[in-house]
C-alpha cells in the first residue's frame, strides 16, 4: 500500500493523464478486455502515481520506510499484468 497522504488527490488530473497511455499498453485476455477489470485499472493507476511522484519528488523515491511486515512501502513501481 502506498502512503501518498493527500498528494494523490492534489495531482489526480496528472495521474489520470499518465495512466491513460499505460492502460492502452496493457494486453489481456478477451474476458478482461470486454469488461472493466478493476484489478488491472488499479495497478495502472498506482504505477502512474508512483512514476509521477518519483519525477516530481525525487527525495520521496529515495526513502523507503517499511511497514510492520518489513516490506517496503515506497519507491516500488507496480507493473500491469499482461497475458
Amino acid at each position: 500500500m502506498l502512503d501518498f497522504e493527500d498528494w494523490g488527490e492534489r495531482h489526480l488530473d496528472a495521474i489520470v493523464e499518465r495512466a491513460e497511455p499505460l492502460l492502452r499498453q496493457v494486453r489481456t485476455g478477451p474476458t478482461s478486455a470486454e469488461r472493466i477489470n478493476f484489478c488491472i485499472l488499479k495497478r495502472v493507476v498506482e504505477r502512474a502515481a508512483v512514476e509521477l511522484r518519483r519525477e516530481r519528488d525525487p527525495a520521496w523515491a529515495r526513502t523507503s520506510p517499511t511497514s510492520s511486515s518489513g516490506s517496503a512501502t515506497r519507491a516500488s513501481s507496480p507493473t500491469a499484468t499482461t497475458s
